[in-house]
């Protein structure tokens, strides 16, 4: 079963709107999806730090990974990242007013 996003897109709200949209999120066992466009990337990762840090997400050894990176074993490798991984970013770019912007999906699954 695949998992369910809520999909927060960042604008000019101050962060604690979306914070509280996050947790709300997270506590009713969904997955986030946070996008942030220009100049409001920064504000999205600022956002998924505090997230990260409310409840307290463990990060991989990222030496045991290095390891077996260097020895080659990268089906092992994944599963070791993908074991710890609850963030996935995407960044990219996207055509706007015949400009490209920059664009970053956080996703924080649960």
């Amino acid at each position: 079963m695949e998992d369910e996003f809520d999909e927060i897109k960042i604008g000019t709200k101050p962060h604690k709107k979306y914070v509280t949209a996050c947790l709300w999120a997270k506590n009713n066992n969904k997955s986030i999806k946070l996008l942030g466009r220009g100049s409001n990337i920064t504000k999205t990762i600022d956002i998924s730090e505090i997230i990260k840090r409310h409840y307290d997400i463990d990060v991989p050894n990222i030496d045991d990974i290095l390891i077996l990176l260097k020895e080659k074993k990268f089906n092992e490798a994944t599963k070791k990242l993908e074991q710890y991984c609850k963030f996935k970013i995407n960044v990219k770019s996207e055509k706007f007013n015949d400009k490209n912007i920059s664009v970053v999906e956080i996703i924080i699954k649960n």
